[in-house]
């Protein structure tokens, strides 16, 4: 009996864990960093010899914004009229204006997208011809809406090749003003309509500078 009683008496001192003994703590994983692609681009936009602007994107590489800054019809000249009096005409145009967008990107082949978007947008535009004998001046307004269609060629990393055609719906309100023989004539004008001229198609060349932005979940 005396024997039973110190063997379990033993055992339970087995059972009993060492007063020093620490637990090993479980080691931390850090967690993988994400990252969000931001896509940056800045070009120059032709749509004519005397029409171009800046134009800037940003966004992901799907959905981009995009701001247009213009330059329209800029344009200074002298015509002399009657060369031994050295009567001349002289011709001032310029014009200027704001776009703002959005536009989609659809993969169709390697170094290829579709742009598809729309963009609203601003523009003023003025004329002033004249001489010793008559003058003219107009103004225009021209607040607008664009459907934007492009096929953009990646040429390298950083530069983007891109065709666009952007009809558009556009009201214009503007005044012109004669001056002959010492009577004025004013013509006052404003028309609504749809556009699709030469003027739709533009040309932009692009350098484009692709970030990522990690996070972390």
């Amino acid at each position: 009996m005396l024997f039973l009683f110190e063997t379990l008496l033993l055992f339970s001192q087995d059972q009993k864990p060492a007063p020093n003994q620490q637990t090993t703590p479980t080691p931390q994983v850090n967690q993988p960093k994400q990252g969000l692609k931001r896509v940056y681009e800045i070009g120059i936009n032709f749509s004519s010899l005397n029409s171009f602007g800046l134009n800037f994107k940003i966004g992901n590489q799907k959905t981009l914004y995009r701001l247009t800054l213009l330059a329209l019809n800029i344009n200074n000249s002298q015509t002399v009229l009657r060369v031994f009096d050295t009567t001349s005409s002289k011709v001032a145009d310029y014009g200027a204006g704001i776009r703002f967008g959005f536009e989609k990107r659809i993969f169709l082949a390697k170094n290829f997208d579709l742009h598809l978007g729309s963009d609203a947008g601003f523009s003023y535009y003025y004329h002033k011809t004249g001489d010793e004998d008559s003058r003219s001046t107009e103004w225009v307004i021209n607040p607008a809406l664009y459907l934007v269609v492009g096929l953009a060629y990646q040429a390298g990393e950083h530069f983007m090749i891109t065709a666009e055609l952007a009809p558009s719906l556009q009201y214009l309100y503007g005044k012109k003003k004669f001056t002959e023989a010492g009577s004025n004539q004013v013509i006052t004008s404003h028309n609504l309509g749809f556009a699709l001229s030469n003027n739709s198609v533009s040309i932009t060349i692009a350098y484009r500078i692709l970030k990522t932005i990690l996070f972390k979940w």
